[in-house]
């Protein structure tokens, strides 16, 4: 026979079940990877993005956790330059690998990663835990305004899912942003540092704890763990480490965000857009030229309308020499010095010698002087024909 409390709680078990499943039916689990519906509720990321996750290993940078190339280095090239606040810092992923889904996760309220996230952390950085050994997490805090126009606080969703599966408490009342700053990507090192002059505060007046670890989503530059842990030691705390999900390789980051899709990035080079999107556009460039060369004689609303892709666009093509008019094309277009009708570049043939030949002037050495001549036989850009 059944007692009347287990038969209660098995009913109470038994409609949660019943209930996740109609959850999972109306809004099925998405992949945290790909964003994907997941093929199973239970999974976090589906199957074709199990092995696109790149975790840091070793070799990393022995201070900021960073991935480094050489197994003989100990340190990445921003802590060998730079002094820290902090002890030492750990990062789960390779900022690459996990781009796209911590953008999603701070920006796009995909709040329930942070279950993920946070068991991963849990299990991939015990050892690291266990020999910290931290009083508390403490959370990045954001200022008021952004958390009110954001909804939530994803480094704090980050340290309470971490902290159920460990048991470290977590504390988001030691300090607080008392400055709104500009937000850090797409800032230089020194305008980071700036950005973040009394940013934070502490609240507590006594302060018992000896050692933290400070949680976040990105480690880049580190200006925001070093203005928190500078603020921290001063109040007391004796050792401050920090822990995030993701940081960059062993050189110097520069995220921005993309132009076109708003992603966040690591740029290097070249047009302000992320390598996905980038790979976007020159997929449409190979489908433009391809239809130029099965349709000779399209003009460029039929080639856009085709190939689902602007005017503008394919003009800044022809701007760049990717395309040409044709010569019998009764499109063109105009020489940005001199307005003379020209069929691909910026500029006309006698413009480009009129600059070419103002260049040589200025450049052209005084009397006796010796220069070496530039290698002029470097092949220039893919051109072909349109129109």
């Amino acid at each position: 026979m059944i007692k009347g409390e287990n038969l209660g709680e098995k009913i109470v078990e038994s409609a949660k079940a019943g209930f996740e499943r109609i959850l999972d039916l109306v809004y099925p689990k998405r992949c945290v990877v790909c964003d994907g519906i997941t093929e199973e509720p239970k999974r976090a990321v589906c199957r074709g993005c199990e092995g696109k996750i790149v975790h840091i290993r070793a070799p990393f940078c022995m201070k900021c956790g960073k991935q480094l190339q050489a197994a003989e280095e100990e340190l990445c090239e921003g802590c060998r330059t730079k002094r820290h606040f902090f002890v030492q810092g750990t990062a789960l992923y390779d900022y690459g690998s996990m781009a796209d889904s911590i953008f999603r996760f701070k920006y796009c309220g995909r709040q329930e990663y942070a279950a993920f996230y946070g068991r991963q952390l849990a299990e991939q950085k015990a050892m690291w835990l266990g020999a910290v050994r931290p009083d508390a997490l403490i959370p990045v805090p954001v200022h008021a305004s952004r958390r009110r126009k954001r909804g939530y606080n994803q480094a704090e969703l980050i340290a309470a899912e971490l902290s159920k599966h460990t048991g470290i408490p977590v504390n988001t009342t030691l300090i607080v942003r008392v400055r709104k700053t500009l937000p850090q990507k797409g800032l230089g090192g020194r305008e980071r540092q700036n950005n973040l002059k009394k940013a934070f505060k502490i609240r507590e007046n006594d302060v018992k704890l000896k050692t933290i670890v400070i949680i976040d989503d990105i480690y880049t530059t580190g200006s925001t763990i070093d203005a928190m842990a500078e603020v921290l030691r001063t109040a007391g705390i004796q050792k401050v480490y920090f822990m995030v999900l993701a940081a960059g390789r062993g050189e110097t980051m520069n995220v921005r965000n993309c132009r076109v899709c708003g992603r966040i990035f690591n740029y290097v080079a070249g047009p302000g857009i992320c390598p996905k999107c980038r790979e976007e556009s020159e997929a449409k460039f190979q489908d433009v030229k391809k239809f130029i060369q099965d349709h000779h004689n399209a003009d460029i609303r039929e080639v856009a309308e085709e190939c689902d892709v602007t005017t503008n666009q394919i003009r800044q093509w022809i701007r760049e020499e990717r395309l040409e008019f044709s010569a019998d094309s009764p499109v063109q277009i105009a020489c940005e010095k001199c307005g003379e009708m020209i069929r691909s570049g910026r500029f006309c043939e006698k413009c480009k010698q009129q600059m070419a030949n103002g260049f040589n002037e200025a450049i052209r050495p005084k009397r006796g002087q010796q220069v070496q001549k530039p290698d002029t036989q470097k092949g220039g850009h893919d051109r072909m024909r349109f129109l």
